[in-house]
């Protein structure tokens, strides 16, 4: 079976599958599956993940028995699918989040700061500066810099913030220094990084775990709008 017909069907619900089309249009595809309006892709980038859509529990039960059995991540599967394929096998790791898209009609008002495109120089900083490195390592951080969509802004030549696309597109590794926070830099950050998006015609949308009130108030501040719950799992 060819890919084309299920990126034909992922686009009857473009908003709902606005991170498996992103990741498909990014990353060689190497494994795909159908059953009914189910289906997975398979690509690698900091790991080789499995993307999934589906709203049957009986074709994600079959999905998972045809063609997952063996599979070990997930990335950011709505909520309700982790135990239908984790029936049967450990669960090495787990973490959710609530995911926020930001509609066409929304306007967003032109950054007051001047942002620039991080470079693959900056890599090392931005992530030894993270508080997510535990997640992700160097490489995944200069790939994204090379590959995706980034905003910097910088003072006096010194890098203060920023925020980069992830491997699906979403907005993501939002960051302040510490010494430079409640000026209202996160906001402009993540709104230039948004406009850059939709330059490049991406629909902007972000993962915000669940007890960050802040970056929530940030979002639908900007006009962000609450999807769904996702999750990311490791199976053994």
């Amino acid at each position: 079976m060819h890919i084309t017909p299920i990126i034909d069907l992922l686009r009857r619900d473009e908003d709902g599958n606005i991170n498996l089309l992103n990741f498909i249009r990014a990353y060689p595809v190497s494994d795909y599956g159908r059953v009914g309006d189910s289906v997975f892709i398979k690509g690698e980038s900091n790991e080789m993940w499995t993307y999934i859509s589906s709203d049957s529990r009986d074709d994600l039960e079959r999905l998972g028995e045809k063609y997952l059995s063996e599979t070990i991540y997930f990335a950011a599967i709505e909520d309700w699918m982790v135990p239908v394929l984790a029936d049967g096998r450990e669960i090495r790791g787990q973490i959710c989040m609530i995911q926020y898209l930001l509609p066409e009609e929304v306007r967003l008002p032109e950054p007051t700061l001047q942002f620039a495109p991080l470079t693959v120089a900056d890599a090392e900083y931005v992530y030894e500066n993270s508080i997510y490195r535990k997640y992700f390592s160097l490489d995944y951080v200069q790939d994204r810099i090379a590959r995706g969509i980034s905003a910097a802004l910088r003072l006096q030549g010194q890098l203060i913030a920023w925020a980069i696309t992830h491997d699906d597109g979403a907005l993501g590794f939002l960051h302040v220094l510490p010494e430079h926070r409640k000026k209202g830099y996160g906001t402009q950050t993540t709104l230039s990084l948004a406009r850059r998006s939709r330059d490049r015609g991406k629909k902007p949308f972000a993962y915000i775990e669940e007890d960050n009130v802040r970056a929530i108030q940030l979002v639908r501040a900007l006009g962000f709008v609450e999807q769904k719950r996702v999750c990311w799992l490791t199976l053994h």
